[in-house]
């Protein structure tokens, strides 16, 4: 096993768009006053529903402004893209992520794909708990982690209250499992094809 390569979003002013393995890929934070509900934390996730490791809940338990959501990755995936309405229509649904909770590598049939980490409680021991991985699925990468340099290494975004990536849909993502102790709460979106 390879060690892992961290991206952190930009510092404020820096392009959010960069290029990894050749691919668009956007990676920021975004401002969610006004969006999500003022005080929402994941310690106390809405919807409580018997500890399911994930779990749908619906936009307007968490969000003042769902519609304010989906313009922002709209935004990104237009950025992304390079072009003024590349995204089309964003569907956004919310999850709860908890203990247990990973996802394999999955592609999305969609032409571009976003999560936004839209409140996060601290991974006690594990640092990539509830990460976003990122991977390129194309022949002859070997499943090598996108952007690649150095090869092997996984590229991961750690979830905290903000932080959005944006990346093609065909490009492979996956979650590292979710640890005891720790609670997200992630807007999922999908552009229309």
């Amino acid at each position: 096993m390879t060690a892992s390569t961290l991206i952190e979003p930009g510092a404020a002013g820096s392009p959010p768009v960069r290029l990894l393995w050749g691919t668009s890929v956007l990676v920021g934070n975004v401002d969610l006053d006004g969006i999500v509900r003022p005080g929402l934390t994941a310690t106390a996730p809405p919807g409580a529903d018997g500890g399911a490791a994930c779990r749908e809940v619906a936009a307007d338990e968490v969000l003042d402004d769902p519609r304010g959501l989906a313009r922002l990755f709209a935004e990104a995936m237009d950025a992304a893209a390079g072009r003024e309405g590349a995204a089309g229509a964003v569907d956004v649904t919310v999850q709860v992520w908890e203990a247990g909770h990973g996802v394999p590598a999955e592609a999305r049939p969609a032409e571009w794909a976003g999560w936004c980490y839209l409140a996060a409680t601290p991974a006690p021991a594990a640092h990539e708990s509830g990460c976003l991985a990122l991977a390129d699925p194309r022949p002859a990468s070997d499943q090598t982690a996108v952007p690649g340099l150095p090869w092997g290494r996984a590229v991961l975004a750690r979830p905290a209250r903000g932080v959005m990536v944006v990346a093609p849909g065909w490009l492979t993502t996956s979650v590292v499992p979710v640890e005891n102790g720790q609670r997200l709460i992630v807007a999922i979106a999908a552009s229309a094809r």
